[in-house]
């Protein structure tokens, strides 16, 4: 059996994993801490739009991306296979999860000052490995993050550069971690044990998983903090839960693979990305129907090929939802609205989480 870090490695398509699986060895493991490091003198001047945050696992960089054009700011250092990026509540800081490759489990956090584009430290985890979802708090100052090894969650203060607490699921796969509105309660999906689990913030306890689909991987909650969204990497289903009691309410098919679903932040819709279905599913949340935003591979792509839409972040206006293609090396640019791709960002590697910010203003 495979150890519960090596979940989503079984059960995501070749084509998703074949973004995973560039270029790792570029760096020796386990993966060192990067030294502190800041844009080169290159860099462009400073830019007044906000930006976009993007983990691009294969080359180990984070890539940061003036909107709504695309212009590379800067591409930043991280741990070996970055997987997902939290930004905290004023913008200024983002915190990458380094995974680590399929061989060597990661255990560090790379920490990014966004206002100076720079990486100001790496946090080790020290024995908890494979660290992957991850969330600020309401304070920016700690960050709850999944580890998928430990089978837990664990809070890490990222100005002492320590863990607080750890809080176990007893979960096999604990991947991904959807923060309540208010702070003060967190949702995980447990891949290899099939069920999520929520997460009591203030006193520090996990509740008894309740079971929620085969393979749950995604994620969300309804911005009303009514309902837990997740679905099945198997199945290829999505579920909706009462977050109260965690019992299902509902389900809708999937396109193919759903491994991300992200709220629409004026809370009418979730967005779905399908992996192998190389297609998008905008949902409505209150009659759970859904419209398929196709996500059509590269001009010259071999007939079947997915662009294997991964990691996906909405805009503040919910008008424009921006997706990590990780088999293609680029962000697809979705209009909401008219359901419909209308351009591309150039990213690094195997992009895969993905992040927003407005802390636009160098210093």
């Amino acid at each position: 059996m495979r150890s519960p870090g090596l979940w989503p490695l079984a059960l995501v398509s070749a084509l998703a994993l074949a973004a995973c699986a560039r270029s790792p060895a570029a760096k020796p493991d386990p993966s060192p801490p990067p030294a502190p490091s800041s844009a080169s003198s290159s860099t462009p001047p400073p830019t007044t739009q906000p930006v976009l945050l993007v983990a691009n696992k294969a080359d180990a960089t984070l890539s940061v991306l003036e909107l709504p054009g695309g212009r590379a700011l800067a591409t930043l250092p991280t741990a070996n296979g970055p997987h997902e990026i939290a930004v905290s509540p004023d913008g200024r800081r983002a915190v990458v999860t380094g995974y680590g490759t399929k061989e060597e489990p990661g255990s560090t956090l790379t920490v990014i000052d966004l206002p100076s584009l720079s990486v100001t430290r790496s946090i080790d985890l020290g024995e908890y490995r494979r660290p992957h979802g991850a969330a600020f708090l309401p304070d920016g100052r700690r960050v709850v993050v999944t580890v998928e090894v430990n089978e837990a969650v664990i809070v890490v203060d990222v100005e002492a550069g320590a863990v607080e607490r750890k809080i176990s699921t007893g979960q096999k796969g604990t991947h991904l971690v959807a923060l309540a509105p208010g702070g003060t309660r967190a949702y995980t999906a447990n891949i290899g044990s099939g069920t999520v689990s929520a997460i009591d913030l203030v006193a520090m306890t996990a509740s008894e998983p309740r079971p929620a689909i085969e393979a749950s991987e995604a994620i969300a909650v309804t911005p009303d903090g009514a309902q837990v969204w997740t679905a099945s990497l198997k199945q290829d289903r999505i579920v909706v839960l009462d977050a109260g009691k965690l019992e299902v309410i509902g389900n809708l098919p999937a396109a193919g693979t759903p491994i991300r679903i992200t709220p629409t932040p004026d809370g009418r819709a979730m967005l779905v990305s399908n992996a192998t279905g190389s297609a998008l599913q905008l949902v409505d949340v209150a009659t759970r129907t859904a419209a398929t935003i196709p996500v059509p591979p590269r001009d010259g792509a071999s007939a079947g090929t997915s662009a294997a839409p991964i990691g996906t972040v909405m805009a503040p206006d919910s008008k424009t939802a921006y997706v990590a293609l990780s088999a293609e090396d680029r962000i697809a640019v979705v209009d909401l609205a008219a359901r419909a791709i209308v351009g591309h960002l150039t990213a690094g590697k195997g992009p895969d989480g993905i992040a927003y910010s407005t802390a636009f203003v160098r210093k």
